[in-house]
């Protein structure tokens, strides 16, 4: 039970809530057809990967466990 308390509280940093408002704006809009999906993707998926690849390389969670 603790070890849960502990990551949901590793999934209330900035950059995560950022990141999940990204995710969630992008996907808003992608629904609504306000601008075509197959053209930000790319930018999309090179967003997301950075930040949560920072998170983990800062948090030292890798896999090398």
């Amino acid at each position: 039970m603790i070890h849960m308390i502990k990551k949901l509280a590793a999934l209330i940093e900035v950059r995560k809530i950022v990141t999940l408002m990204f995710a969630l704006g992008f996907l808003y809009l992608a629904l609504t057809l306000a601008f075509a999906p197959s053209e930000s993707l790319p930018i999309f998926t090179m967003v997301l990967g950075y930040y949560f690849a920072k998170s983990t390389a800062l948090d030292g969670t890798g896999d090398s466990k």
